[in-house]
């Protein structure tokens, strides 16, 4: 019997290191499951770029500035239509912002006349045309105030009315 009792021992010995690895993998694999359910279940890994932006609307409303009077332009050539007559607004998040388009508008409204006047019936009829424009318009009022892109201070341009006769 005490042969039978050596070679228990030797096997004890033999797969205590091996018990050891495995308890240590488990182990791991149930604290980064705990981790991931968590996170998981909490919600923090579906925020989207939209929850993001709630979050911001919440803390900085929006605030807007009506473009007045309303652009009324002629179409350059013989088109379908003779003049485009738009409203605009401007949205941004902080009264600073709008109050620097006021201070800069003779400059922002003139960069947008000459920006419509070279537009064409065909590409603003439709929907991709439009939003088109309206990024063109954008990028024209952001550049007219020397805003930083990566955060600018008029976040987007809005269309209230958009006429072609």
């Amino acid at each position: 019997m005490a042969r039978d009792e050596l070679n228990l021992d030797e096997e004890e010995k033999k797969s205590g290191p091996g018990k050891m690895i495995i308890m240590i993998v488990v182990a791991i694999l149930l604290i980064g499951g705990s981790v991931g359910a968590t996170l998981y279940f909490s919600g923090a890994l579906e925020k989207t770029d939209e929850d993001k932006k709630k979050e911001l609307a919440e803390i900085n409303p929006t605030l807007y500035l009506k473009l007045e009077p309303e652009f009324i332009v002629n179409f350059t050539a013989e088109q379908e239509v003779n003049y485009i007559q738009l409203e605009i607004q401007l949205m941004a998040r902080q009264q600073l912002y709008l109050d620097q388009a006021v201070q800069n508008m003779p400059a922002m409204r003139h960069q947008i006349l000459l920006l419509l006047s070279g537009q064409k019936y065909s590409e603003l009829r439709t929907l991709v045309g439009k939003e088109k424009l309206r990024a063109d318009v954008l990028a024209k009022v952001q550049e007219v105030l020397g805003t930083n892109p990566k955060a600018p201070g008029i976040e987007a341009v809005y269309f209230t009315m958009f006429i072609m006769q």
